[in-house]
């Protein structure tokens, strides 16, 4: 499948849903890909919640709805069929090549591709690790036309968005364990948009991150990791955990109504994420256990954890086969915009100051924060989701007023597990991590469209590059042309609306750049040039 290199030939859109113009644009652009199936509802009601107006969804005024285990009508109508057969092959290969593999490390990485691609660990049985993190797309969201509207994929429970779109996990592990650097003044490490997988539960950044989503009550809802650990028991690769991690890693004596208690998605504030009352260190239980079957199901649910880490470290996802890395090692030739816009991306558009571009593999990342003055996203789904659902969870209590803390969010919350962190968290709020920039421009042959940034506002390499090269140049936009969608004018050629977060904006590497706009093009071809698959032979990208 070759990648398309970004070109501006297909429709452009910078900003949208921001409000009800902004979101018939859009809508109606989607509609237009895919045969008109979304044309009654945008058009009848543009001016409904970006969570509503959404394949076989009923238009609402912006209440939620009662969790719902999606339909096999609605995972088709959604897009949800063809990620879900696909990502069933790709589990069943797997298991078939697991009684071969004698080399215990190959086996752990192999036992961490099973569970990303696992629906039985969440509470539904609807969705994979694999379901938001496809390869194609550089193991970020896998559906065009979720990407555009809303951005990214409700939980395993339909209505329940979480409040950012998810993290690649390619590179992730590289991450080092969090640490502030007092030299620096930057925490530096971690997992996630906010850092909040530290790595100091497993020793490991990634294996951390692994042990969230199957718990959030946004994603995967499972109300307990010991239920996590009871679907395992009973999948089809327990004798390849066990031969991993050891014969008695499920002798837990699960109480009678365990089955039923793991089916009920979790609905529990204190296990949200997004909310200050999460504490990572000491989820929610539903499961009376005993105190040693307590410790195993945990050690074993740690150990699940280390093996995602494994895979995801592994050359099957962080492959290092960029054309980036083939001209490094002098096996092929950047093309003349591809050197120019590396030149621009070391020197005077000050990219590789925070995503560092040295070494013979470079990560394209510190593994810091910052702040880039990024606008609210008005078509965030998270935000409509102010109401209880069917059982009493309100994923977000602030609504539209919800303001995104980033990792001062963390810093301040009861997760921190360092009490001297908490005071510097003001002075983090609303940065988010650097993400490493390897496979940003990865997609699916044809017309795909992606999400960039921590909450997805901008949906075109060139359209980000723009922004941080004339954020503090340009005038703020009167709200008149926010609430418009930036119709008319044109948000990013006129002005740029306000940052979510004012007060800890980088005016220092960002904002004013005085680039060209062959400048900014340049610097687009050269991150083309970082999606893995490339194969020198035939000078193309798979």
């Amino acid at each position: 499948m070759r990648q398309n290199v970004q070109k501006h030939t297909r429709p452009r859109v910078s900003v949208f849903l921001g409000g009800t113009a902004g979101r018939r644009i859009v809508l109606a652009s989607i509609s237009t890909a895919l045969g008109g199936a979304f044309a009654p509802c945008a058009m009848a009601q543009g001016n409904a919640s970006a969570a509503s107006c959404f394949g076989t969804m009923p238009c609402s005024q912006g209440t939620a709805p009662p969790p719902a285990i999606v339909s096999a009508t609605e995972e088709a109508a959604n897009g949800g069929a063809p990620i879900n057969d696909s990502i069933t092959a790709i589990e069943q290969q797997a298991l078939q090549q697991a009684p071969g593999v004698a080399d215990q490390a190959q086996l752990s990485v192999l036992l961490g591709k099973l569970v990303l691609y696992d629906r039985n660990i969440s509470a539904n049985k609807l969705q994979a690790c694999a379901s938001c993190h496809a390869k194609e797309a550089g193991f970020t969201g896998g559906k065009s036309y979720v990407n555009l509207a809303p951005g990214w994929d409700s939980g395993t429970v339909f209505y329940r968005w979480g409040q950012r779109k998810p993290n690649s996990y390619g590179y992730a592990p590289f991450a080092p364990v969090l640490h502030y650097d007092a030299g620096t003044g930057q925490f530096v490490g971690g997992n996630f948009w906010d850092l909040r997988a530290t790595g100091l539960i497993t020793g490991n950044a990634a294996a951390d991150h692994a042990l969230n989503p199957p718990l959030d009550p946004m994603e995967m809802a499972m109300p307990d990791q010991a239920c996590v650990v009871y679907r395992m028991a009973a999948g089809p690769y327990r004798s390849t955990f066990e031969r991993v991690w050891g014969s008695g890693v499920f002798a837990i004596n699960w109480p009678a109504d365990t089955a039923a208690k793991c089916a009920m998605p979790q609905s529990n504030e204190a296990a949200n994420p997004t909310l200050p009352t999460f504490d990572a260190a000491r989820p929610p239980t539903v499961l009376d256990l005993s105190t040693t079957d307590r410790a195993l199901a945990i050690q074993t649910f740690h150990q699940m954890g280390l093996s995602v880490a494994a895979y995801e470290a592994s050359p099957e996802v962080s492959a290092f086969t960029a054309k980036f890395d083939y001209a490094l090692k002098g096996q092929a030739t950047l093309a003349p915009q591809e050197q120019a816009g590396y030149a621009l991306f070391t020197g005077r558009a000050n990219c590789s100051q925070c995503h560092a571009a040295s070494g013979a593999q470079p990560l394209f990342t510190d593994w810091t924060t910052a702040n880039l003055g990024l606008p609210k996203n008005p078509g965030n789904p998270f935000y409509p989701l102010s109401k209880p659902d069917g059982s009493g969870f309100v994923p977000n209590p602030s609504g539209f007023s919800y303001v995104d803390p980033g990792l001062g969010g963390f810093l301040a919350s009861p997760s921190d597990p360092n009490p001297d962190w908490k005071a510097r968290a003001p002075t983090f709020v609303g940065r988010f991590q650097v993400v490493t920039l390897r496979n940003v421009a990865k997609r699916p042959a044809g017309v795909f469209f992606k999400d960039y940034t921590h909450n997805g506002y901008f949906k075109d390499l060139k359209d980000l590059v723009h922004f941080y090269n004339t954020r503090d140049v340009l005038p703020a936009c009167p709200d008149s042309v926010v609430q418009m969608g930036g119709v008319n004018p044109p948000i990013g050629q006129t002005c740029w609306p306000a940052p979510e977060v004012p007060q800890t904006v980088n005016h220092t590497q960002t904002g004013n750049l005085g680039l060209s706009g062959s400048d900014e093009d340049a610097i687009v071809a050269f991150l083309n040039t970082l999606s893995d698959g490339y194969n020198p032979a035939t000078g193309t990208t798979e």
